[in-house]
């Protein structure tokens, strides 16, 4: 069985600021890189690092504290918009305008091109292509779905007390009231080891 735990920070936008939130939470900060180092050592003014936390290879192999982490019941459509399970039709319909307005931008610019640097062969061709991808985009009945990672976690070698989750809690809305005013916190969740 594992022994590792996490404590994930659910919000609304994508956590490329996990490193910085992570130093303010935790007091750590990746390895070979500045991430997050001002709030290490504004955490380190008053507190002492947390104990326990453990270092993992990140997407950037990166040897961290935090890792992104998917979000529960919400996706995205690859074209980084953000659905939650209930929306599928509504997805649908954005990925076929989506679609739909990317490709017509991409032939406004193909006609536009200089006729003395392209063949119209090639323009054409290009077009035709286009307008391909337009009506796969209308005919769609589907989408695909990819996880959507507006959370991120910390790895413990051993599960937080209350004491320090609430501290951890805490630490994390400040950093979003102070830091990043864009991003909302919206939940909390702890992972813990299953058996083998």
């Amino acid at each position: 069985m594992s022994t590792e735990f996490g404590f994930i920070v659910d919000t609304n936008k994508y956590t490329e600021f996990r490193h910085r939130m992570c130093a303010y939470m935790t007091g750590h900060t990746p390895t070979n890189t500045s991430d997050g180092e001002d709030e290490r050592v504004e955490y380190l003014e008053y507190h002492k690092k947390l104990d326990g936390v453990l270092f993992k290879r990140d997407l950037l192999d990166i040897s961290s504290p935090s890792n992104v982490y998917p979000t529960n019941d919400i996706w995205n459509n690859g074209y980084g918009h953000y659905y939650t399970k209930d929306t599928e039709k509504k997805a649908l319909e954005h990925y076929k305008s989506s679609v739909i307005e990317l490709y017509l931008e991409f032939i406004n610019e193909y006609i536009k091109l200089d006729r003395s640097l392209y063949s119209d062969t090639f323009i054409n061709s290009k077009i035709t292509e286009c307008k391909k991808e337009i009506n796969k985009a209308k005919n769609a009945t589907c989408i695909n779905k990819y996880p959507a990672y507006l959370s991120f976690i910390i790895y413990f070698n051993h599960i937080p007390s209350n004491k320090t989750l609430s501290f951890l809690k805490k630490r994390a809305i400040e950093f979003t009231n102070k830091y990043e005013k864009n991003v909302e916190v919206t939940g909390f969740r702890i992972l813990k080891p299953e058996p083998i």
